[in-house]
């Protein structure tokens, strides 16, 4: 629903309640064999639960209200995940980072990570190099905040090269991504000297670089100035 994602994105229209309400009838809306169209609307009131959870923990809500959102979140992402069809790869790209993001919050390292990497895969695999680097970004940060820096560098490597294959449409992303990677290797000269600006600037990273795929927000991804190519295995597997 693009009135939904103007109510969930729009800072002059946040207003959650109206995002979920026009989600959720677009899930109504929907006949039961449509999977795709029912799992997409699934995946964005995922999304809203996740943005309720954001919001209620950063106002200091009690603990039960926070983690009935995040519950939430992972419920319908979930729903979504097993409803999309085994081709509906940027959807499935989309929802899987959703996952991460989710349990990246949650401090659940071991299932972010695996969530994350299914959707750099998926977007590899479509030649969606954009949302793969968003993706990289997203495991870059978490890492930093697992302490990984070695590992998280190399991620914000790997999204750089792939920012970079959209030329001058990527260059905010790609400015950006520099930072990210002079950022990580500060952490890495200063960690154990100065914990407390670690962790305050890994905190500020995450206000820097959106979590969401375009297609989770309605805003689409910038042409490519390349030919589509693969960016190969993504580095750190398992890290």
């Amino acid at each position: 629903s693009n009135i939904g994602n103007a109510y969930k994105v729009l800072p002059a229209l946040h207003n959650l309640p109206e995002a979920e309400r026009w989600y959720q009838l677009s899930l109504e809306l929907c006949a039961e064999q449509d999977h795709l169209g029912r799992a997409e609307s699934l995946c964005q009131l995922g999304s809203v639960a996740y943005k309720r959870f954001k919001e209620a923990r950063d106002a200091g809500q009690p603990e039960h209200k926070v983690l009935g959102h995040l519950n939430e979140a992972v419920r319908l992402s979930d729903e979504a995940l097993e409803l999309l069809p085994p081709n509906a790869i940027d959807s499935l790209a989309v929802a899987h980072n959703q996952l991460g993001n989710i349990f990246a919050a949650a401090g659940k390292l071991d299932d972010a990570l695996r969530h994350y990497r299914e959707a750099i895969r998926y977007g590899e695999m479509e030649g969606n190099l954009y949302g793969a680097a968003l993706t990289q970004v997203n495991v870059a940060v978490t890492l930093s905040e697992a302490g990984r820096l070695a590992d998280a560098k190399e991620y914000a490597l790997a999204a750089l090269r792939n920012y970079q294959t959209y030329g001058d449409r990527a260059a905010d992303k790609v400015q950006k991504t520099l930072q990210l990677i002079a950022l990580i290797e500060q952490l890495s000269k200063s960690k154990g000297t100065a914990l407390d600006w670690w962790s305050r600037a890994i905190r500020l990273a995450r206000r820097w670089w959106p979590s969401s795929h375009p297609a989770a927000t309605g805003r689409r991804r910038p042409g490519r100035s390349v030919p589509r190519r693969s960016s190969g295995a993504s580095p750190g597997s398992e890290p």
